[in-house]
């Protein structure tokens, strides 16, 4: 027997429509709700599925999206780096040469501040000088003659002109070598014996330190028995020259100078010397570090 009716047309008691499609009911087939309701499993299923897949997909284009911003954030690290560390050694150059401008200019200074006390301890020593040198002057007695330089006398230095009292007496020598007579030795003793009267010879023994003298000089400035000093570097062994401006006691003054921070020892050596018997008065000087 045909599923359609005796006119050929579909009998509506025969089929089933599912999602749309319709099938032809048989005998002995399956239960239809059943079927239906497992297809709305299984389309509950696929559903699930694709929203999983979708969602699989919408993370897999965040994580690109991770990735692809890490890349251009380490990118971004990398130059800012760069950038930050140039700029640092620029800094870092500039600061030295800024540092090196700084210390140039403070060393100018304390160049010219050096410079400035040197010139004015020389201008009191020339000053100090001078004005000993006028005290020990004789005065000019009228022949027009020019009075000895006793400093240049006493240090052996040349005269540019000779005192009258040196000159009488050189012409009392030539008269008496005229004569026959024994000569005399000594021009103007007593001249002689009041300039080493008043001055005080340091020896400074080896090893020179020569900053350690420069302070030396300038503390014996500030002692009230000193009037003037100065370095005399003929020989081998340097000395100072003090002239005093009040009268001095070896002892004590050797013990003053003693006391001096650049000094490790100061030792009293008297000895006679001249052509009148005066005394060499000298101090042996034994700088700081140099005593064994």
């Amino acid at each position: 027997m045909s599923a359609n009716g005796s006119n050929g047309t579909k009998n509506s008691a025969d089929y089933a429509r599912l999602d749309g499609r319709e099938f032809e009911i048989v005998k002995q087939g399956l239960d239809i709700d059943q079927i239906k309701e497992f297809i709305e499993e299984l389309r509950a299923e696929r559903d699930k599925l694709l929203d999983e897949c979708n969602m699989l997909k919408q993370r897999e284009e965040h994580y690109k999206s991770l990735t692809r911003l890490a890349e251009k954030t380490v990118m971004e690290a990398d130059k800012l780096a760069s950038e930050i560390k140039a700029e640092m050694m620029q800094k870092a150059v500039e600061e030295a040469d800024q540092m090196r401008e700084e210390v140039n200019v403070l060393l100018l200074k304390v160049y010219d501040g050096i410079s400035d006390d040197l010139d004015s301890i020389k201008e009191k020593v020339n000053s100090s000088r001078f004005a000993f040198e006028k005290s020990l002057m004789p005065s000019d007695n009228g022949n027009g003659r020019t009075p000895v330089d006793a400093r240049s006398a006493v240090m052996g230095r040349p005269q540019e002109a000779t005192s009258p009292a040196v000159e009488d007496s050189l012409v009392t020598t030539l008269t008496a070598e005229e004569k026959g007579e024994p000569v005399k030795n000594c021009p103007d003793e007593n001249l002689m014996a009041r300039i080493h009267d008043k001055e005080i010879q340091l020896d400074i023994m080896p090893p020179i330190d020569i900053a350690l003298v420069s302070k030396i000089i300038t503390n014996l400035y500030d002692l009230p028995q000193v009037e003037d000093a100065e370095l005399l570097t003929d020989s081998d062994c340097p000395s100072i020259v003090i002239m005093e401006s009040e009268p001095i006691e070896l002892s004590k003054f050797s013990q003053t100078l003693a006391e001096f921070p650049q000094i490790e020892e100061a030792k009293v050596t008297e000895s006679e010397s001249g052509c009148n018997g005066g005394r060499s008065r000298k101090i042996e000087l034994v700088l700081a570090g140099n005593k064994k």
